[in-house]
């Protein structure tokens, strides 16, 4: 799953309330610096990938810029509604569809390594894919629960409203 680092740097810019240019100004970089990046080279450099997510401080996009940079799906992408309970339902048909491998993954696994075949191969290829999309719509939920009950920054101080 490629991250759209640009649409998702606008989704963070827009969370924070920080424009391209007020971005740019904290970065000490061209106002179309971030433009140039878009359109001609399509790519951010992983450097200033990290002083964006310093300046704009914000988890979903720090998740971005991780999964951008080493291609590891860290969030997930599906189509449920950006809710609490959109990424909840999302998480439980993952888990459920990791779930239903379960049984057979036991027979995969448990077997010698002499006696592994190439279909048991794809099986845990297809497992672990699994088990990734679990794992990132797990840490979606997560990243919605803390936005939506403001359980980072803020001013939390711990008590329960």
């Amino acid at each position: 799953m490629e991250v759209d680092i640009f649409k998702e740097l606008d989704a963070a810019l827009e969370r924070t309330g920080i424009t391209r240019a007020g971005l740019a100004r904290q970065l000490h970089i061209a106002k179309g610096t971030v433009s140039n990046w878009e359109h001609q080279s399509g790519r951010v450099p992983v450097g200033m990938l990290l002083k964006i997510s310093g300046v704009l401080a914000d988890t979903r996009f720090k998740y971005a810029a991780a999964s951008y940079c080493f291609h590891i799906p860290l969030m997930s992408n599906t189509h449920y509604e950006e809710t609490a309970f959109g990424r909840y339902a999302a998480l439980m048909k993952a888990e459920g569809k990791r779930q239903e491998m379960d049984q057979p993954m036991i027979q995969v696994i448990s077997k010698g390594r002499e006696y592994r075949t190439d279909m048991d191969r794809r099986y845990i290829r297809k497992y672990t894919k699994a088990l990734d999309e679990q794992i990132a719509e797990l840490i979606s939920l997560k990243l919605n629960l803390a936005d939506e009950w403001h359980l980072e920054g803020g001013n939390d101080d711990g008590r329960n409203d």
